[in-house]
């Protein structure tokens, strides 16, 4: 298990459905997106998570290295701890 858990990353990460809500929250409240807005809002909401995706990606990256350091692990002894199954 990593040392950190980004819960506002991975919120952020499974946020589409929020997305789609809040178009439905919006037709609700008789705002209307025009087709080319709401196109607008899913490509910054799309350009976004990428941009979280590749946050979470560096930060398993960077939490790994520190495992390493701080513990001075092998790959086979960071498996146990993580919990996973060393086929070596």
């Amino acid at each position: 298990m990593p040392l950190f858990q980004n819960s506002v990353l991975k919120n952020y990460l499974s946020a589409q459905p929020r997305l789609k809500r809040f178009l439905v929250e919006l037709t609700k409240a008789k705002v209307k997106l025009s087709l080319g807005e709401e196109a607008e809002w899913m490509a910054y909401f799309n350009e976004q998570k990428t941009k979280a995706q590749a946050s979470q990606s560096d930060i398993t990256r960077l939490d790994r290295e520190i495992d390493a350091l701080v513990y001075e692990l092998t790959e086979e002894e960071i498996s146990v701890v993580e919990g996973g199954d060393y086929g070596g």
